[in-house]
């Protein structure tokens, strides 16, 4: 019986997931999956971070053409919009991004 309720349990989880992907369209580069693993954050907040983000902007162009960045809690992720696929996965900073060096 429970070997039934998991396996009913890991198909919901898979359905959702697609159903996710499906509605976001995006794809995980293995460098993002190994960063999601390393966060511990499971794909499917990726997937939500960037179909319903807090906040999203253009990336610096330092990060490479096309790229969108979007944030949802705790979690930042970089996108190249054109390719459709997440680069990597960033811890969100409530700090002000910038790209100079410091005064001093």
């Amino acid at each position: 019986m429970a070997d039934q309720i998991t396996d009913r349990r890991a198909l919901r989880q898979a359905r959702a997931l697609e159903r996710i992907r499906a509605r976001t369209r995006v794809r995980l580069t293995h460098h993002a999956h190994l960063r999601a693993r390393e966060f511990g954050v499971h794909e499917t907040q990726v997937h939500e971070c960037i179909s319903t983000p807090e906040q999203s902007y253009p990336c610096h162009p330092s990060y490479g053409p096309n790229r969108r960045m979007y944030q949802r809690g705790a979690l930042s992720c970089v996108v190249d919009v054109k390719a459709r696929v997440v680069i990597t996965l960033l811890p969100r900073s409530q700090e002000r991004w910038t790209h100079r060096e410091p005064a001093g």
